[in-house]
C-alpha cells in the first residue's frame, strides 16, 4: 500500500468512526426501563468492538498512538459497560464515554500539534482523553496537522519550489495549485489531493503552519475548515471569514474556523483567505518576544 493509499483508507476509516458514533448513540426510548436499557448497552458492546477495530486499523497505517494504549482504552471502555447500572442514565453513558471532547483537550491538542513536530510527548496528551471522540480527534489532529503526512508523497507538479502538489492530480487540485497568489507570504505551500473531492493543504510561515481540509460536494459546494497554530496578529485573525474559535491566549494561541462557497466563487475566496493570514512579519512590536 503507497502512502497516497494509506492515507485515503485512514480518512475513510475517520468518516466511518463518526458514522458509527452516530448508529450507537442512544435514542429516547432506551432510557424508558431496564429492559429497554439492557437491550441498549448490547448494542453498545456491539459498536465498541467495531470501533476499537477502526482505531487498530488506523494504527496500523500510522502508528503515531501505541496499540497498548489503544488495547487499555477500549479495555477500560469494556468494563465500563459491564458494570454499567441500570440506574444510571444510558444517554449521559454515551456522552461521558463516547461521544463527548471537553475544550481543555482541544486546546492542548491545538496548542501542541504545531506542524513541524508534536510538541509534547504524546503520552501528555493522551492523559486527557476520556471518550472515543476525543481519541479520534487526537489521531486526526496529529496526522493532518503535522509536516511528515505532506512530505511523504512525492509531488506530481512543483513550482517555484515553493509549491507543491501532491497524491492525485484532480481538478480541484489544479484548481487551487494553478491559482495560489504568487506574492502569498507562504514559506512552502503543500498541497495534498486525497481524492476527486477533498484536498489538505500545509502552508508555511501563515499563522506559523496553516492546515486546511477541503472537499466538495455533488452540488459544487465547496467546504474549507482550517486550523491556524499561531495567532500573530489577533486583530487580523478576528476578520478572517469563517473564524470560529480562538485560544485565550491571543498571541502564540491557535485559531480554527470553516466557511463554504459554490466553486465559481471558491479560488477567490481561497486566495482572499490565505492573503490574509497574519505571519511572524504582523505581531506587534510590543509583542515581538513572543517569536
Amino acid at each position: 500500500m503507497n502512502e497516497l493509499e494509506k492515507l485515503t483508507l485512514f480518512l475513510k476509516i475517520n468518516i466511518h468512526v463518526k458514522e458509527t458514533l452516530a448508529k450507537a448513540a442512544p435514542n429516547v426510548e432506551d432510557e424508558y426501563t431496564d429492559y429497554s436499557k439492557i437491550k441498549y448497552i448490547d448494542k453498545l458492546k456491539s459498536y465498541t468492538e467495531i470501533l476499537k477495530d477502526d482505531f487498530l486499523i488506523m494504527y496500523n497505517l500510522y502508528p503515531l498512538i501505541s496499540k497498548d494504549y489503544i488495547l487499555n482504552f477500549f479495555e477500560k471502555l469494556n468494563e465500563k459497560i459491564v458494570n454499567f447500572s441500570f440506574q444510571n442514565s444510558v444517554q449521559e453513558f454515551f456522552i461521558n464515554n463516547y461521544s463527548d471532547i471537553s475544550k481543555t483537550l482541544i486546546d492542548t491538542v491545538n496548542s501542541n500539534c504545531v506542524a513541524y513536530y508534536v510538541d509534547s510527548d504524546i503520552t501528555t496528551i493522551l492523559k486527557e482523553c476520556k471518550t472515543i471522540n476525543e481519541l479520534l480527534h487526537i489521531y486526526h489532529s496529529i496526522l493532518t496537522n503535522t509536516e511528515y503526512l505532506y512530505e511523504s508523497l512525492p509531488p506530481t507538479a512543483q513550482k517555484e519550489p515553493q509549491i507543491k502538489l501532491s497524491g492525485m492530480d484532480t481538478p480541484l487540485a489544479r484548481l487551487i495549485y494553478d491559482n495560489i497568489p504568487p506574492n502569498l507570504k507562504a514559506g512552502f505551500s503543500f498541497i495534498l489531493s486525497v481524492s476527486n473531492n477533498q484536498v489538505l493543504m500545509m502552508l508555511r510561515d501563515l499563522g506559523h503552519a496553516t492546515t486546511l481540509e477541503i472537499t466538495k460536494d455533488e452540488q459544487n459546494e465547496v467546504y474549507v475548515t482550517y486550523f491556524i497554530p499561531k495567532i500573530c496578529n489577533l486583530e487580523m485573525i478576528k476578520k478572517l471569514k469563517g473564524i470560529e474559535h480562538i485560544s485565550p491566549n491571543s498571541i502564540i494561541g491557535w485559531a480554527t474556523g470553516s466557511f463554504h462557497v459554490p466553486l465559481t466563487n471558491f479560488i477567490t475566496e481561497l486566495n482572499n483567505f490565505l492573503s490574509a493570514i497574519p505571519t511572524d512579519d504582523d505581531i506587534l512590536e510590543n509583542q515581538k518576544y513572543y517569536k
